[in-house]
């Protein structure tokens, strides 16, 4: 085949001539133009595969998204988050972290989560005694973990899904308990953050009653109980799924007499800024997949399977997951989530599996790390959206996202070790077993959650805090069954953290008690 255009040259000499001659794990096989072209539009594993995805499972969910938006859904989140939680310490922090994590599941990406709950949420947390890069951070990192927070964790479940050959149902099973690991340490780090500041909560006339809310917010209620229904009762496709449960959001709006007059005008919007978002992922996953053809053609992929597999034959499994780990938040970074996961998927993934650890564990991995490249430095998209909006450089709030997301780089670990943190995934494990493991993880995270603010009661000395923290680590080292030296290490944290924590309340409470008998005295 010859190519009549002036690129044929080009193309030639990047393909044809350029790749067999890079060195290692990078060196590629001569591959014709024609070929080239041929395997990256016709193939069913390069260009066709991630159009397929945007014509189906992208469209309906994009959808969905923007039906609910146009619809006041984020809105109606942030009310319910801020009649929960406004009237606590550190109220607009977690008014964040609860808001942002429902509607992130709606928007499907950090960056638009930010801009869409950030402008509400940062200016808040900012007046309640935040510093400007904590107020950024803290959205970032609620924003980011809305991708792995089922029910609806964004279209690169769906990939994970479609890739392994499983349900979804599965996917959003296996990510239900490192999603509650993730949001448990971020909502008690923003909890003694605000205690250690003394910050106050919001204002008892800026919070509006539940029972207001509830009378605008109950709509959300059906709505996301069909979607559920659909997914995991009666079994429908996912694409399937998200079309029938706009056009039950479209029935059920109009029970809503707020904006009724509006109600064909907020739909016509949402098909129109469909079909821009559309667009602009369409791109987005074209370009994936011609980066996936081209690792294809050239044994690229192939290439570093098989150098990674060789890392951790002779380095260990431990070393690889810190490689893969590595190499997925660099891959990840400036990628939207279903394009960053796609190729991890097909870069890392298999050398995971190579050795031992289970399909849904490795692809797990892979995709938490490609989505934590979103507040990861130097190029935290989530963190630059936020900066624009509290008015920060946006490197320092990506030091302070680490801070706050520091369980997130470690909660793909654990799911490896202990593979009975992914719901469904651990073939058949025995209940108790599951149930103390995922136990002592939840503990463990509070523990470090305390460690990393070094604050409970009252501010911790530096010993303190290093026994708390000493604590947290002996809590996340896996359990297995049959070695009973893992399950003594298990309960020596619980029991050194527990202690830390029962002395520490009770000097609280003495202290508490010495100064209430001292005013007495005085008066």
């Amino acid at each position: 085949m010859r190519l009549d255009f002036n690129g044929d040259r080009y193309i030639r000499n990047s393909i044809w001539i350029t790749a067999p001659y890079f060195p290692g794990a990078l060196q590629g096989q001569r591959t014709s133009p024609g070929q080239l072209l041929n395997y990256l539009y016709l193939d069913a594993n390069s260009l066709l595969y991630m159009l397929n995805i945007a014509s189906s499972m992208a469209l309906a969910f994009i959808f969905l998204g923007q039906a609910l938006i146009h619809f006041k859904g984020g809105d109606m989140f942030n009310d319910f988050a801020i009649s929960l939680f406004g009237r606590f310490r550190g109220g607009p922090a977690k008014i964040s972290v609860v808001g942002s994590s429902f509607v992130g599941s709606i928007t499907g990406g950090p960056v638009s989560n930010v801009l869409l709950t950030g402008n509400m949420t940062i200016p808040l947390m900012k007046r309640s005694g935040y510093s400007k890069s904590e107020a950024g951070a803290i959205e970032s990192v609620a924003s980011t973990g809305g991708l792995i927070l089922p029910p609806v964790m964004g279209i690169a479940a769906f990939l994970i899904a479609e890739n392994l050959g499983i349900s979804y149902m599965e996917v959003a099973l296996a990510a239900l308990i490192p999603a509650i690991l993730y949001y448990i340490c971020l909502f008690m780090q923003v909890d003694l953050r605000a205690g250690k500041r003394g910050l106050a909560p919001l204002p008892q006339q800026a919070i509006p009653q539940f029972s207001k809310v509830l009378k605008t917010g109950w709509i959300l209620i059906p709505v996301f109980t069909m979607l559920i229904a659909l997914l995991f009762v009666w079994r429908y496709p996912p694409s399937t799924s998200a079309i029938y449960t706009v056009l039950f959001t479209f029935v059920i709006f109009l029970f809503q007499k707020q904006g009724r007059r509006q109600y064909f005008l907020k739909i016509r919007d949402t098909f129109i800024e469909t079909g821009k978002t559309s667009l602009e992922i369409g791109i987005v996953l074209a370009a994936a997949g011609l980066i996936v053809g081209v690792v294809g053609v050239t044994g690229l992929g192939f290439n570093l399977v098989q150098s990674l597999t060789q890392v951790g034959g002779e380095q260990g499994l431990f070393i690889l997951l810190i490689v893969s780990a590595v190499v997925s938040i660099v891959l990840g970074m400036g990628m939207p989530a279903v394009a960053a996961y796609s190729m991890v998927a097909v870069l890392i993934a298999p050398s995971l599996i190579e050795l031992g650890v289970q399909p849904v564990a490795a692809h797990m991995f892979v995709f938490y790390y490609s989505i934590l490249s979103s507040f990861t430095p130097p190029i935290a998209v989530a963190c630059f959206a936020a900066s624009s909006i509290a008015r920060e450089n946006p490197h320092k709030i990506g030091l302070e996202a680490m801070k706050f997301g520091a369980i997130a780089y470690i909660v793909p670990f654990l799911f490896v070790y202990s593979p009975s943190l992914l719901l469904g995934s651990d073939g058949g494990q025995n209940l108790v077993f599951t149930v103390a493991t995922i136990v002592t993880v939840i503990f463990g995270c509070i523990l470090l959650s305390i460690g990393v603010i070094g604050y409970l009661f009252d501010h911790l000395i530096t010993m303190k805090r290093s026994l708390i923290l000493a604590s947290s680590v002996l809590l996340f080292l896996p359990i297995y069954e049959t070695i009973y030296v893992t399950q003594v290490i298990n309960v020596i944290g619980a029991l050194l953290g527990g202690v830390i924590i029962l002395l520490e309340w009770k000097r609280k409470r003495s202290k508490h008690f010495g100064l209430s008998e001292t005013n007495i005295e005085n008066s």
